[in-house]
């Protein structure tokens, strides 16, 4: 028997030591109750240039025994030395601390050495693939010239000027809405990934470059910066490890939060420069930086479920330093009880907030997993599908294997506990396809968009330039309205010239008849019915130089009191007037349910739309199935349901993966308050 093994030892006869290489901070909490911050430095491992150092919490007395771990004394004297001093852990109390310490690698000499010979696993770091980490560069004199030009950023006057120009360019961001949409278009053309990704790139040297500045400046120790792959998607990291040496907690908060801040900065100036820009080319670059550095920022690194700037923000406020550990182990500890009817003796002393915290936590981090390795494959196709497969088995099996181990010991000692999991997997199960009837019961039909029935545009029938507007955008006008009156001098000069030929003619044809040469009266006569037609077309163009409503209506038309002064083309589209009552919905059949095409026509047909079901007519069917989109809010890129691909004939267009047929129906009795482009299902009689 190895008498040397941890199991066999008496424990409270041992003498372990504490290494010298772990820090202690003193901390205190709200309500001013101390607390000790414990730094363990980092393990180098083999294939790695870095480990970062990892921090633990503990409370005083705990702090009060693990001081007196010296290699002198046993375990024993140090509990009963450290009592003089006000220690209450109890016998056991004592022996899960030094366990846990021991895990934790807090110790050096022949103690922690036993126990790494008997779980050799201890004494290493394992190497995650949902994090791997590429080093560029490390913290050190140099920041102190970048800091001295850049820290004045941090101070609390120019935070608040900040706050306000973040408000004014919200407001501005929210007013003109949909003209920031339209600079954003070809955001997902090859061309506009590629700008996507250098905006980004910069983006985050910028973001980390605040963490490292705002960390040196209020007092912390910058570490190593760099990018690491986080699944199968590169990201920007800074290690502020020793952020901790940064007494306030408000500063080390605004260190986490530094990043986020001067995006939304970069962001508010972006939408700055964009209002002052006419270019579609300046238009769609400060729209595009805008909106990466704000809702890309706050959305992926304001999230406190994963660790990343928002993380470390709440566990400084919480003052929670551990708080993804105790949630893991909550989480951990909750699905034991649930599975194997293992209860934690240390699951009492976590709040049902930790709990909540660990388990959106867990599922959150299986979502963010899950969306990149998805992307992956939709991305880069057959290479994409393999790194996906080779990473869900490298995650998966591990994981496989710690339950199939957890499980049959449980089984094998409680046989009781095989029934239990059984019954949790047929309510997995049920559930599972309960879901998936729901899902496809509720997805009966197809995918379609509402449009208003006379959404084609106004279009004059003569140029000229506009020189009166009489409506405004959304005013409710009847049928022959003027809308607006062009000017153009050239039609009342060339009326004016004709309306003299074509005298001039009649004088001649006159002159012709009373000389009775009747050939040339017949033929003068000709010309002159000519010109009266011309005269006609001018006269009706001077007429069609007041643009009138040709329905009653709603004019849409954004801007439309701006175009006083501007030249516009026989043809252009200057306005729309909507009947809001007369209502469309643009359907999306795919190709594969052309053979009941004819069954779903005849049918009564339905629209989904709004939470309600309304009855349609058939309106118009096109004869073939094509590639392009019935209607643009339906492709996946503009959030519909129809996936899209390259066109491998333009570098700039895309294209439907699937063709589908393009089917119109008109609305019966539509809601009140429905919107172009506003989603939509159609559906036959009984389906909901």
């Amino acid at each position: 028997m190895n008498t040397n093994a941890p199991n066999c030892i008496d424990l409270l006869q041992s003498k372990p030591r504490m290494s010298a290489g772990v820090r202690v901070s003193v901390h205190s909490d709200r309500s001013g109750k101390q607390w000790y911050r414990l730094m363990k430095p980092a393990i180098k491992s083999v294939g790695r240039s870095s480990d970062r150092d990892r921090f633990l919490r503990v409370g005083k007395d705990e702090a009060l025994l693990l001081a007196r771990l010296d290699g002198e004394r046993t375990i024993a004297e140090a509990r009963a030395l450290a009592a003089q001093e006000g220690c209450a852990l109890s016998v056991e109390q004592t022996e899960s601390l030094v366990l846990w310490a021991r895990r934790e690698q807090l110790f050096t000499g022949a103690f922690q050495n036993a126990a790494n010979q008997a779980d050799p696993s201890l004494n290493r770091r394992k190497a995650s693939l949902t994090w791997i980490p590429v080093p560029l560069l490390q913290g050190g004199r140099w920041l102190d010239t970048l800091t001295a030009a850049t820290g004045w950023v941090f101070n609390f006057p120019i935070a608040c000027v900040v706050g306000l120009l973040w408000m004014l360019a919200g407001w501005i961001a929210v007013e003109r809405l949909p003209e920031l949409g339209d600079s954003l278009a070809g955001l997902w053309s090859p061309l506009g990934w590629l700008k996507l990704a250098a905006v980004w790139f910069v983006l985050k040297v910028v973001h980390e470059a605040a963490h490292a500045v705002s960390c040196h400046k209020f007092g912390g120790r910058v570490g190593e910066i760099g990018f690491a792959w986080m699944v199968v998607a590169p990201v920007a990291y800074v290690d502020l490890t020793d952020a901790y040496r940064i007494r306030s907690r408000w500063k080390r908060i605004a260190t986490s939060l530094a990043g986020i801040y001067l995006e939304l900065t970069i962001s508010a100036f972006a939408i700055f420069a964009w209002t002052a820009s006419e270019s579609p080319l300046w238009l769609h670059f400060w729209a595009t930086v805008a909106v990466t550095a704000s809702v890309g920022s706050v959305l992926f690194n304001l999230n406190p479920l994963i660790k990343l700037d928002g993380y470390y923000a709440l566990i400084d406020w919480l003052d929670q330093p551990n708080l993804a550990t105790d949630g893991q182990q909550a989480f951990q500890s909750a699905m034991t009880w649930l599975c194997l009817a293992q209860t934690d003796p240390h699951a009492e002393q976590r709040s049902t907030g930790i709990l909540l915290f660990g388990t959106a936590s867990a599922f959150y981090r299986l979502f963010v997993i899950a969306a990149l390795l998805w992307a992956a494959v939709q991305w880069l196709g057959i290479f994409g599908m393999v790194l996906a497969g080779v990473l869900v088995l490298a995650l998966g099996i591990p994981l496989l294997g710690k339950i199939y181990k957890a499980t049959g010991q449980a089984c094998l000692q409680r046989p009781v506990v095989l029934l239990r999991l059984t019954l949790i997997a047929l309510l997995l199960g049920g559930g599972g396809v309960g879901v998936s009837w729901a899902a496809s019961f509720y997805d009966q039909g197809y995918p379609a968009a509402i449009e208003f029935v006379d959404a084609n545009p106004i279009r004059t029938d003569v140029e000229g330039f506009v020189a009166q507007v009489w409506v405004q955008d959304g005013q409710q006008v009847a049928e022959g309205d003027p809308l607006l009156r062009l000017e153009n001098p050239r039609l009342h000069t060339r009326l004016a010239a004709a309306n003299a030929e074509w005298q001039a003619m009649q004088a001649q044809r006159r002159g012709y008849q009373q000389r009775h040469e009747n050939g040339l009266a017949i033929a003068q006569r000709k010309s002159a019915e000519a010109l009266a037609l011309q005269i006609q077309d001018i006269e009706k163009k001077l007429t069609s130089l007041t643009v009138l409503a040709p329905r009653d209506g709603v004019v849409v038309a954004a801007g439309i009191e701006d175009m006083v002064g501007r030249w516009v083309e026989q043809g252009d589209g200057v306005a729309r007037v909507i009947d809001t009552s007369r209502i469309k919905a643009i359907v999306a059949i795919p190709q594969t349910d052309l053979p009941g095409l004819s069954e779903l026509l005849d049918s009564h047909l339905q629209v989904r739309v709004a939470g309600k079901v309304v009855s349609a007519e058939l309106l118009s069917v096109d004869r073939h199935a094509q590639l392009v989109a019935p209607h643009r809010s339906l492709i996946a890129s503009n959030g519909g349901p129809l996936a899209i691909q390259m066109d491998p004939r333009s570098d700039q267009a895309t294209q439907l993966v699937e063709p589908h047929l393009k089917l119109e129906v008109t609305l019966l009795n539509p809601p009140v308050g429905l919107k172009g482009g506003q989603p939509a299902r159609l559906v036959r009689r009984g389906e909901r």
